[in-house]
């Protein structure tokens, strides 16, 4: 006699039980096909248990830099920073938030069905929460844009500052690079680019400023 364990979806199967003895279990090749000459009534038994999966979040931020310690809440459990591994996960859908200092929050769902995960996190600095002592009322508009958009401030130093436009790569697309202490307003020419997120870096002998500008073409 040949019986066949098959599990539903999500499950795997264990082992065969009889009388509470294990027979065959789920670690021997094809174990979930059981051959025996039948000589008398048996009583098996099937067991199954509900597969588990791994799922590793991959954090970086725009310019493809790692971020090493931020801090990932999985279906409301967090893990300690830079721990980034979430294992023993049944199939379903789970919320997640991802946060780091200096850096906005995101979250999202990811959907675990019948394999490992990975989950690719793409953040945004933040630096609404950085004084700058050189450059000050800085603002790109209009954003989004269709093809022009200006970035303006007031520098406060004498010193060369250079604003760049950046795709999400890291690669400079556009560059201009003003100086004095007065208010700039800079035009940048979008014509020509591709649509989609653009970083704007104002770099001076002090520090650095980012900020994002969508670009929409047609």
């Amino acid at each position: 006699v040949t019986l066949e364990a098959t599990a539903h979806t999500g499950y795997h199967f264990v082992e065969w039980t009889e009388d509470g003895q294990v027979v065959m279990d789920g670690g021997e090749p094809a174990a979930e096909v059981y051959t025996f000459i039948a000589e008398e009534d048996r009583s098996l038994v099937a067991h199954y248990a509900l597969s588990t999966y791994t799922v590793t979040f991959i954090v970086e931020d725009i310019f493809e830099t790692p971020v090493n310690d931020a801090v990932i809440t999985f279906n409301g459990d967090p893990n300690n920073p830079g721990d980034y591994i979430f294992e023993n996960i049944e199939p379903g859908s789970y919320s997640y938030l991802v946060t780091a200092e200096n850096y906005h929050d995101l979250d999202g769902e990811v959907a675990v069905e019948d394999s490992d995960v990975n989950v690719e996190v793409v953040l945004d600095p933040d630096d609404t929460d950085i004084t700058d002592p050189v450059l000050t009322g800085f603002s790109v508009y209009p954003n989004p844009t269709n093809d022009i958009f200006h970035v303006e401030f007031q520098s406060h130093s004498g010193k060369a500052v250079s604003v760049s436009v950046l795709s999400v790569q890291g690669q400079v697309v556009r560059s201009e690079k003003v100086s004095g202490r007065q208010t700039h307003r800079i035009r940048f020419d979008m014509r020509g680019f591709n649509s989609g997120v653009y970083i704007i870096k104002a770099e001076h002998d002090k520090g650095v400023l980012l900020e994002k500008v969508i670009v929409r073409q047609g």
